[in-house]
């Protein structure tokens, strides 16, 4: 099996050969300071740049790893195909189909109870559902006219109305923030890189606006990275130092403002701090929003190409550790910030079967159980702490031409608050 192919998932006969009590697999507690065998190889060198100097937006995807449609042989199967309903976690899961413009909200059981389109758009590589029933989508303009391939940042209502949309250069991640405002990613060309980037950078910024989209106020990941570089180091990139292009050097791809509870809890945590994940430097970082700098690091040489960096609410930090060509597998990691040390983990028996060169997500549930996009193959499963498999879902979404699944992003919400809305509705 080429890597490429990936597998689509955790195959049928994980499934087949478990019973009630078997594990499916490497899903385990360490205690802290336990060391793992991780592949530290790095995927040193980002795809090359075109060279005519021009800023490529995230909504051409040019980025490694960023495809629309799943690799490899693509099976039959379709929604969901394996529930233990006695283990699972209760919820709704909203699954964002990104190359549809679609997000889907759909019971465990695999049936659909409300959907989000954009049938302009292009694409939409992110949706976060609001509590008050609210849909907020970070897409890229489709059609032909003026605006068409740039990116968005918009809020829909629950009947998908569109309160407001904003053409701004959002990309991979947007979050309420527990103070209220909109806090998402943003890029802009800057061309005083240095030497590092002597064509110019692909700053990200993590941008706030208010719950009706007028902008707050921004920080710049480039200046703030710059201001410690003892912490993490931004490094050249090869290829794109040898062409005429802005060199991507940072690549953010989550953010999440750190919860009062969680900040309660002290160092590195604390009041006005966000979490960012950061692709190219292979590196979760905690920024303080007030003085501008991060203040912790973590990754380097334990992670390849993460996505998706999420505070629990006992302050470990759980990520979807990409991995890439050469070490050819994903996996799920938990750490404690406060030790370094690696709590959790998993992977697939065979590990080649769960790869996603790029996007992923990874939520932790209120049972302890994890949600996993295997974005790249178009499929969703939840695993429990143990590393066994209770729920496995297959987008039903596909290329005709090719057959090949939908890329996806999924988050369950609670039952209480998609009833409530679902209710509404009726």
């Amino acid at each position: 099996m080429s890597r490429r192919a990936l597998g689509v998932a955790i195959a049928a006969v994980l499934i087949a050969g478990c019973g009630p009590d078997d594990a499916v697999h490497v899903g385990r507690e360490m205690e802290p300071g336990t060391s793992l065998d991780v592949d530290a190889a790095r995927d040193s060198e980002a795809e090359a740049a075109p060279d005519d100097g021009a800023l490529q937006s995230f909504g051409d995807m040019r980025e490694l790893g960023y495809l629309d449609f799943g690799e490899g042989a693509q099976d039959a199967r379709n929604g969901v195909v394996m529930f233990d309903a006695a283990r699972s976690s209760p919820g709704y899961d909203l699954c964002t189909s990104i190359p549809f413009a679609t997000a889907i909200l759909r019971s465990r059981e695999g049936v659909e109870r409300h959907r989000w389109r954009g049938p302009g758009d292009t694409r939409w590589t992110r949706a976060e559902l609001l509590p008050g029933g609210d849909l907020l989508v970070i897409g890229v303009a489709g059609g032909g006219g003026p605006g068409a391939g740039s990116p968005f940042l918009a809020r829909l209502a629950w009947d998908g109305t569109q309160h407001w949309r904003r053409p701004i250069a959002a990309h991979h991640d947007v979050e309420l923030a527990p103070d209220g405002h909109i806090v998402v990613l943003t890029e802009q060309t800057r061309r005083d890189g240095g030497a590092l980037a002597p064509h110019g950078v692909r700053d990200h910024l993590i941008t706030r606006l208010t719950a009706e989209g007028q902008f707050v106020d921004e920080l710049s990941l480039f200046d703030a990275l710059r201001a410690r570089p003892d912490l993490v180091a931004l490094k050249p990139i090869v290829k794109q130092r040898e062409s005429r292009a802005p060199a991507n050097l940072i690549h953010a791809n989550s953010v999440e403002w750190v919860r009062p509870t969680v900040a309660a809890a002290g160092e590195p945590f604390g009041t006005e701090r966000v979490l960012v994940s950061c692709r190219a430097l292979d590196a979760i970082v905690l920024i303080d929003w007030n003085r501008r700098e991060p203040v912790w690091a973590w990754g380097p040489g334990e992670v390849l190409r993460q996505h998706e960096a999420t505070i629990g609410d006992d302050g470990r930090i759980l990520l979807f550790d990409n991995g890439n060509d050469e070490r050819g597998h994903s996996r799920l990691v938990e750490l404690d910030p406060r030790t370094g040390a690696i709590t959790w983990e998993f992977t697939t028996p065979e590990p080649e079967r769960f790869y996603s060169p790029g996007r992923g997500t990874a939520q932790r549930l209120p049972n302890g159980n994890v949600l996993v996009a295997n974005s790249n193959s178009g499929e969703a499963f939840e695993v429990t702490r143990g590393g066994r498999l209770v729920w496995q879902f297959f987008n039903p979404d596909r290329n005709e031409a090719t057959g090949r699944r939908a890329t996806l992003r999924i988050k369950r919400y609670p039952p209480g608050l998609v009833e409530r809305l679902l209710g509404d509705d009726s």
